[in-house]
């Protein structure tokens, strides 16, 4: 039994060092070679398939992927592949309610891939993060700084005053704007 300890500790020193050159070179050869296709962007995200997921907790999925697979066969939007199916005007409306609201979350995600900093912030014992732009950032511990107070204090403290419907980067942005007036 003791004559294959050598041997496990051998393998257990040259394991990290097989990951770290798999590692080395997946970033070398793969990911500093990706370019991202920026004139495919708009095509994408009008593309019917961006938006079947969208779909599916207003129509159900079924019909989700009918729809999808209508509008993506018969080069339709999937407003008309579902009025083709013969969606209800009530189905046509939960399709263009969907489309919409999965816009507006495009939209974010865009943001969030275009300049929102992204920090994780523990508030009442609880983590969570808050997106915003540099500039808020920056804003926000200048006057958590006047105020005597760390970032998390400040943001926690905002977060005790603000409305529950209003999102808590919303409450800081406008807690921002309030104190420079």
């Amino acid at each position: 039994m003791n004559v294959f300890k050598p041997l496990i500790v051998f393998n257990m020193l040259q394991s990290p060092r097989l990951l770290g050159d798999a590692s080395a070179s997946f970033a070398r050869n793969m990911v500093d070679k990706l370019e991202p296709a920026w004139d495919a962007s708009p095509r994408i995200w009008r593309s019917p398939r961006c938006w079947i997921t969208a779909l599916n907790p207003s129509v159900g999925y079924d019909r989700a992927v009918k729809i999808g697979k209508t509008a993506l066969s018969e080069n339709l939007t999937l407003r008309a592949a579902g009025v083709q199916l013969g969606l209800s005007r009530g189905g046509v409306r939960q399709v263009d309610t969907a489309i919409a609201e999965g816009e507006s979350r495009s939209e974010l995600g865009r943001e969030r891939l275009t300049g929102l900093v992204k920090r994780s912030i523990t508030l009442a014992g609880h983590r969570t993060s808050v997106a915003l732009e540099p500039e808020f950032w920056q804003a926000i511990a200048s006057q958590a700084q006047v105020r005597g107070l760390t970032i998390s204090a400040f943001v926690a403290d905002v977060d005790a005053k603000r409305v529950p419907q209003r999102p808590l980067a919303s409450a800081l942005r406008v807690a921002v704007l309030q104190s420079s007036r």
